[in-house]
Order: C-alpha cells, then structure tokens, then sequence
C-alpha cells in the first residue's frame, strides 16, 4: 500500500500541467501595449476594442493595460496640422494558449471566453512622416450659395471684443459725463478770457495791482493841453497890494495872473 507521503507529489505532478496550461492564470486577461508616434508631437489616439467593447484614450509615447480579445484594435490618431492617420491591428494567440493541449483542451474554453488566449503586440507605432500637413476645411455653410451663418443662427466664433449685457448703458453714462466734462472746460476758458479783458480794461491792474502793465486809454472827445502851456506864472507877476480892514481877511483887489489852467473846462475824459 502507498503511503500518503507517495501520493502527494504524484497529486501535484498531475494537477500542475492543468494550472500551467491555463492562460488566464499564467497571464491573465489583459495586457500592457505601448504606444508612440512618430513624425508628430502632441498626438492624441483613440483606442477601440472590437464594435463597442473598450475604449481608451492616448497621448503617444504613453503606456497603458489594454483588455486581450479575439477582435482586432482599431487606432484613430490625430496630430497637429490637421493630420489624421488610422491603423487596425490584429490580435493573436498568445504563447500560453498552446499549453491547453496538455490538458487536451480542458481549459481552452476559458481562456478563449476571456480572451486571455489572444495578445495584442506589446509596440505599437503610429507613423506620421508620410502624412502632410493640410488646411482645415471650410464648414458648410461657407459653401457657396449657401445661407448666411448668421441667417443660420450659427455663433460667430472669430475675432471680437468681449462685451457685458451691461455694456452699452455703461458706455452712455461715460459718453454724457465726457460731454458735461468738455463744456465745463468750455465754460471755464470763456470764464478765464473774460477776466482778462477786464483786467485790460482797468488802468494800473485789477484789485489795484499796480504791477500790472498799463493800457492807455484815448478818447478823441478829451483834448490835454501841453505842459509848455500849462506852466506857472512867472515871479515878475505883479498884483495890487492887499487891503485889510480891521478885523477883516487880507484878499488882493484884484485875480493875480495865473498861467493856462492844465484842464479845460469839461468834465468829459
């Protein structure tokens, strides 16, 4: 009779084949892909795993755990200058799955239900040298003798100046205050010119500031006669001795001979 010490390793020689071959343990049932462009920087791909399994999203060089599956990888990348380039790659048998014909195929059908039999490759390169750069095509709208975009309702997404709702009512007080602003301006200029022809005006400054230039002014109406005519009389002027009575003022008898009065008799200057 075998002893139990016996049986043990016979049990696991026996069991170790089935859990060898078996992919989904040995590998499990995803995979690590790395991705990278070239020709192109800043690239962005969308990954897709058959019709609508898996979806990822990559920025190349980048490295992420995709989902194994018999359906190929469906690659769609985008680089600057409007370029485009779409790739489809293929999944195959991964190395394990060969070892479930140790089995005799006892755990194929696992390893095919959750794709742990398959893998994609581990690079994948998106190659953008071929691909020449190209402007944007218009929209449709820009087609001719199509609608106005604004007859569309499309929004004009050009070069503007950022407005507020508030804005306009704005833009109208700052107009009116500009405004009142320039006539005080205005005002205060007429105000100043006026003050300064009165000044003009008054002989010897305003406020009697007598350091202000005077301005000479002449009336035809006013005639001043010469200083030669205007003298004093001389000293040989004789006149009548004085009388005086008693008690009484001393006056001449008579007016001395005075020279021309420097004024004549108006009043008018």
């Amino acid at each position: 009779m075998m002893s139990k010490n016996h049986f043990l390793p016979l049990l696991f020689l026996f069991c170790a084949p089935l859990l060898a071959a078996c992919s989904t343990i040995t590998n499990g049932s995803s995979q690590q892909v790395s991705f990278k462009s070239v020709g192109a920087e800043d690239a962005y791909c969308d990954i897709l795993i058959g019709a609508n399994d898996y979806k990822y999203n990559v920025r190349p060089p980048q490295t992420i755990w995709v989902q194994r599956s018999r359906k190929p990888m469906f690659i769609t990348c985008t680089a600057p200058g409007n370029r485009t380039k779409n790739a489809v790659i293929e999944s195959g048998i991964a190395s394990t799955a060969y070892l479930n014909g140790v089995t005799a195929g006892a755990t194929l059908a696992w390893d095919a239900e959750s794709g742990a039999m398959y893998a994609y490759p581990e690079e994948v390169v998106i190659d953008f040298s071929s691909t020449l750069a190209k402007d944007q095509p218009l929209p449709s709208y820009e087609n001719k003798g199509a609608l106005d975009s604004k007859a569309q309702g499309i929004e004009y997404m050009g070069q503007d100046t950022p407005a507020l709702p508030t804005d306009a009512a704005t833009a109208a007080r700052y107009k009116a205050a500009y405004e009142d602003a320039a006539r005080q301006d205005a005002l205060d200029a007429a105000n100043a010119k006026e003050r300064e022809r009165r000044i003009n005006e008054v002989e010897g400054g305003f406020y009697g500031d007598k350091g202000a230039p005077v301005v000479k002014k002449a009336n035809p109406e006013v005639q001043i006669a010469p200083l030669s005519e205007a003298a004093p009389a001389a000293k040989t002027l004789t006149a009548r001795p004085l009388t005086q009575q008693d008690n009484a003022i001393a006056v001449p008898q008579t007016n001395p001979k005075l020279g021309k009065p420097i004024f004549p008799d108006s009043n008018t200057f």
